[in-house]
């Protein structure tokens, strides 16, 4: 891959206007020439993990810092007496962050078992081994938790891409204890309509296919599942804002040429994703919502 191609393709981006779309949307972890022959899915993913940690930071592959996500669940009053478990943890970062402010123990469970191993390697590095441990989950099988179980379940854009998503959160009501919380962000519809149009142009640039539900189908599901609504309201200009603040930050400190081979392809990936995102966001079909529920 070309050094001009990769940096007229983040020229674009930022600057608000289109590439050419055969350059833009290429298919995920396509990246042509900038590929490693031979590369394993195994070794995809982490090329991945390590791409998005130079945009988000040190184990981190979202957006938000160490504040952000404590904000998230400080309202709850997280202790050293209470547990929370993050599903869709990635490396953890959120696991640990939240356990060195607070106090709480946390156990992060994410589906793939690449990041699963090099989150755990982080926690135990971090001497966080006990207190924010990460192993692996199946979301389509029943949570390895026992019922009542856990103060607090924090889910922070993953529940977008899970097709079932109300068998999942029925399994959350299941492991909360009494009056527990459930703490979710996630890439959310601004409105049903138009869902086929704004999926047809987002979802080539997402590594998984995006199944979004509005902010409202979300608070319907959870009242209907026992839960109490706390909060739910928009994360959106934040997102954006964080996510203008990293891709700046990144053209800043590296150039996109400077990448290994193997990561080329998968930084124009990472760039097709949030383009995708952005450009979904900004013609007012996609948002970022938060919702907060208690099990009643």
């Amino acid at each position: 891959m070309k050094t001009t191609v990769l940096k007229r393709r983040l020229h674009a981006w930022w600057n608000g206007y289109d590439a050419p779309e055969v350059e833009l949307r290429a298919p995920f972890g396509a990246g042509g020439d900038a590929e490693e022959p031979g590369a394993t899915e195994s070794t995809r993913r982490l090329a991945c993990a390590h791409v998005a940690e130079l945009l988000w930071g040190r184990g981190t592959i979202t957006p938000g810092d160490a504040d952000f996500v404590v904000d998230l669940v400080k309202l709850l009053s997280p202790d050293e007496t209470m547990t929370l478990a993050e599903f869709g943890a990635g490396l953890g970062s959120s696991c640990r962050a939240i356990s060195k402010q607070t106090g709480i123990w946390t156990t992060g469970f994410e589906e793939s078992p690449e990041l699963a191993e090099a989150g755990m390697e982080l926690s135990v590095g971090a001497g966080m081994r006990r207190k924010a441990p990460i192993g692996t989950f199946d979301p389509m099988q029943p949570l390895d938790l026992k019922s009542q179980s856990t103060n607090i379940v924090l889910c922070k854009e993953y529940l977008f891409t899970l097709a079932d998503k109300r068998r999942f959160l029925a399994e959350v009501h299941r492991v909360l204890k009494p009056h527990g919380s459930l703490v979710l962000t996630d890439y959310m519809l601004q409105s049903p309509q138009n869902t086929e149009q704004t999926l047809a142009r987002w979802a080539p640039s997402e590594p998984r296919k995006p199944l979004p539900w509005t902010r409202k189908a979300y608070e319907v599901c959870l009242l209907d599942l026992g839960f109490t609504l706390n909060i739910s309201k928009t994360l959106t200009e934040e997102y954006k804002r964080m996510v203008a603040h990293a891709w700046s930050e990144f053209q800043q400190q590296y150039q996109a040429d400077s990448l290994p081979n193997g990561e080329k392809g998968v930084f124009l990936s990472e760039l097709a994703m949030w383009a995708g995102r952005l450009h979904a966001i900004a013609n007012g079909a996609l948002g970022v919502g938060c919702v907060v529920a208690y099990k009643s």
